[in-house]
Order: C-alpha cells, then structure tokens, then sequence
C-alpha cells in the first residue's frame, strides 16, 4: 500500500436477505489488538472503524435495485433456512414485496443510515438523507454490473494485485431468462425508492469516474453529493 489505511468492506446486500447479526467481538479485544487490525468486512454499521485506531477507508458495491430484489427473493425461495424462505416460497414476487419480507424495501437505505441496525428517523426523507452522508464518507464505491471494473479500481486504490473474478459466490437461483411483469417492476419500484435514489448517484459518479479515466475513482467526487 502507499501507506496503511484500514479497509472496510460493507457488503450491501446483493441478493440474500438474511437475518442481521452484528458481531462486536472486537470490540473487547485490546486497543493494540484491533490497532493492528487491516480489514473489516461484512455487514457491519457504518461507523464501526472508528473503534479500531488509526486511520480508515470504506468501499462498497451496489447493484440495480430492481435486479437486486428479484435475485433476493429467488434466493430466498431456495434456502430453507433462510427467514424469509417461507414467504418466498409460497407468495408471488409481488406480494412478498408488498410484505416486505427479506430485503425488498429499500435494503441500502436501510444500511447505509444505520437504520437496519437500530437508528430510528422521522420520516424516509430523513432516513435518505443519512445514508447519502455516511455514503459521502466512502472513498470507493463500486457497481455490481461493472464489478470487473470496480475490482480493478479497488486493487488499483490500494496497490493490489488484480485476479480473474470467480462465480463462485453468484446466486444461481433467478430462473434463466425469467422475464420480469411490469406490474412486478411497478410494485419493486414503489417499495424501493430511496434504493433507486441512492443507487442513481452511485451510477452517475461511476459513469464520470469512468469517463474522466480518474485515478482515484468515486473518492472525493462523493463528498459532493450533498450539494448535488
């Protein structure tokens, strides 16, 4: 690395709507302990590097909302295990939307404002308005449909080197060529504004990023989102 800063990897949700565990171990370990520590990454809130000293970086990925909540719910129809398996595998796309069961409503608002960990807000505006702040406050944020690309970035930031990308974490579970109803995409959309709100400034700098061939991609351009 050009010099040592902590990454922290927030994993938004891709497809899988799973039960949240946060995990705060760490945070009993030794102020030397968690000093020495380089990576954090998973779901976590944004926030948590500023219990581990010295200085810190977070990336991240998001995809397409709508894409993304059809793959959660296909997902989740799958995995028996899962805690929304039993309203996926019984109700169609749009009723499990409308019920708000996995992750269909608006996953990255939740997220990105802390909201999924327990931060109340008095209204959506509000809750979207965290989350483009703390969003403000990433350094790198990537696409899930340029996800080569958004590697390269990543590896280019912090001088690593750059690997072929594995399938082997894709979720195979959206039927090949299943075709998606307008009144599905209506009943997504409507459930998931914020997300479609977040998810067009995360697209527009991406495509100025890539445009202006920066070497610090998203980076700064994101503290500007507030003004924007």
């Amino acid at each position: 690395m050009k010099d040592r800063r902590r990454v922290a990897v927030e994993h938004q949700q891709i497809h899988a709507g799973g039960a949240i565990v946060v995990v705060l171990e760490p945070l009993s370990w030794t102020e030397r302990k968690r000093e020495r520590v380089a990576l954090l990454a998973g779901h976590m809130p944004f926030g948590l590097a500023k219990y581990f000293p010295g200085p810190s970086e977070y990336i991240t990925l998001v995809r397409e909302p709508i894409a993304r909540v059809v793959s959660d719910y296909f997902f989740c129809r799958q995995n028996p295990t899962n805690p929304a398996y039993p309203f996926a595998s019984t109700l169609p796309l749009v009723e499990f939307v409308a019920g708000g069961y996995g992750s269909s409503q608006n996953c990255y608002a939740q997220w990105l404002s802390n909201a999924a960990f327990g931060a109340k807000f008095r209204s959506e505006d509000e809750m979207l308005e965290a989350a483009l702040k703390n969003l403000s406050q990433f350094s790198l944020v990537g696409l899930t449909e340029q996800s080569d690309l958004s590697i390269e970035w990543i590896c280019k930031r912090y001088d690593l080197a750059v690997y072929p990308m594995t399938k082997v974490n894709k979720n195979v579970s959206t039927p090949e060529g299943r075709s998606i109803s307008e009144e599905e995409i209506h009943a997504i959309r409507g459930h998931n504004l914020l997300d479609l709100a977040i998810y067009d400034v995360c697209l527009k700098l991406f495509m100025e990023t890539n445009s202006a061939g920066s070497e610090e991609p998203i980076g700064d351009s994101l503290a500007g989102i507030q003004q924007r």
